[in-house]
């Protein structure tokens, strides 16, 4: 959820100011990764309606993996 999220607000934020540069997204759930990276689309109808929309709002190359020690959003939650 936290992936879907962040791809639409990266989305309603590069249309709204106009940014041309691609955008970088971390994530420290490998999980998460894989599912994104993933080319069979073998999953619940949840998860895969979740990953469709990150795939059609952002290119899975953009993600990226932080270990969790090294999150810095992990302090703010």
């Amino acid at each position: 959820m936290g992936a879907t999220l962040v791809a639409r607000q990266d989305c309603a934020l590069r249309v709204e100011l106009s940014v041309p540069e691609a955008s970088r997204f971390w994530t420290d759930s490998t999980l998460v990764l894989t599912y994104i990276n993933a080319t069979e689309r073998r999953f619940r109808t949840f998860v895969s309606n979740r990953v469709q929309l990150i795939r059609q709002l952002t290119d899975p190359g953009d993600w990226r993996y932080v270990p969790t020690k090294d999150n810095p959003v992990d302090d703010a939650s």
